[in-house]
């Protein structure tokens, strides 16, 4: 059992190994290692191990620092102690302000279920100057860095299907391509899901690309929830930190290898997920569904917390893979800061066979 905790609570637990950014020793298979005087004591966030997932991966909850007042701290202090970002916006700063300060929190479980659909970390080609269209993904990626850092928040958009069929979507941020086993794809983000036998699904997930499949780790999302995700990918370790400020729950789920780095890609993405098995695999349905992400940023050696508008970047239009051609969803300009743009849903398209499709 793990426990989405507000800010400032203390609880007594052993200390997570593998999080860079409290001087916490990375050990691959996650294990546990000897903390420094830094994260031993109670200025420093605390690290709480809920379970150990396989495959290197661990879930902890973050547990602010004792005293640790999120409403006059920094940005880059609100990371460090596992809470999301400032939003400008007035109505989302009243849903992060009841987060932060304890007014909601959600009890979940340790490691989450394994997703009847996942995301597609396919190798990405090397892209023009400005984007393309996409079988697979609709959004912005950043390039050009070695990034560590990736932000970013949306609210969960409405599901919606024709007529007596299925459809699907996902929303999230990520870094690397997820071309080897070296260069993995770290992601996490919310599915809007819509079926012909049961109605709309919403649900959070985190995955590593290629080895870890798709891990639901929240269902008591609904749409309109306000979600952030904070992805850290350095050599040899890295986390996903996802939160639903709306209902309360936030949860780490880090990963550890002896051979991962991340490459020169960072992701702000709508997918239409792969389905199947044994070797068929298949690109069903939009979900009716528009994203806008918000403080969308990243970090690389030597450029912290940089909007992605300011960054690098390539966007992708999601389009059906075979005749007849179909629009499904297309980015929108970025904002003046640099941080916010809007996926927005055009079309279900149609189900493709995905060896047509390229991402």
């Amino acid at each position: 059992m793990r426990t989405s905790i507000g800010a400032g609570t203390k609880r007594a637990a052993p200390v997570l190994a593998g999080l860079a950014l409290v001087s916490v020793m990375v050990t691959p298979g996650g294990a546990q290692a000897a903390i420094s005087p830094a994260a031993a004591n109670d200025r420093a966030p605390r690290y709480v191990v809920d379970a150990y997932c396989g495959d290197g991966t661990t879930s902890v909850t973050i547990v602010p620092a004792a005293g640790f007042d999120p409403l006059s701290a920094t940005d880059d202090q609100l990371t460090a102690n596992g809470l999301p970002p400032r939003p400008t916006n007035p109505t989302d700063l009243a849903t992060w302000t009841r987060f932060v300060t304890g007014q909601v929190h959600q009890d979940s479980t340790g490691c989450g279920v394994q997703a009847p659909t996942a995301p597609d970390g396919t190798a990405r080609p090397v892209v023009s100057a400005t984007g393309r269209a996409s079988g697979f993904w609709g959004g912005n990626v950043v390039d050009s860095n070695i990034y560590e850092d990736a932000y970013g928040s949306w609210h969960v958009p409405k599901a919606g299907a024709p007529a007596n069929a299925d459809a699907r979507s996902f929303s999230w941020v990520g870094i690397g391509s997820g071309s080897s086993s070296t260069n993995l794809l770290l992601q996490g983000g919310s599915a809007s899901d819509y079926f012909a036998i049961g109605g709309a699904a919403y649900s959070l997930w985190w995955e590593w690309y290629p080895g870890h499949t798709s891990i639901d780790v929240d269902n008591l999302v609904n749409y309109n929830d306000l979600v952030s995700v904070h992805v850290h990918f350095v050599p040899h370790s890295g986390y996903v930190t996802i939160t639903d400020q709306t209902t309360g729950f936030s949860h780490t789920y880090t990963h550890t290898s002896s051979v991962m780095v991340p490459d020169n890609t960072a992701e702000w993405i709508v997918e239409r997920p792969q389905l199947g098995s044994s070797g068929h695999y298949w690109r069903d349905y939009l979900s009716k569904s528009t994203t806008t992400f918000t403080g969308a940023k990243a970090s690389a050696p030597g450029y912290a917390n940089i909007p992605l508008g300011q960054l690098p970047h390539t966007w992708r239009t999601l389009q059906t893979c075979v005749s007849p051609i179909v629009t499904m969803s297309n980015p929108g300009g970025i904002s003046a800061d640099g941080l916010s743009f809007t996926e927005t849903w055009l079309a279900y398209g149609h189900t493709d066979d995905d060896v047509n499709c390229r991402g």
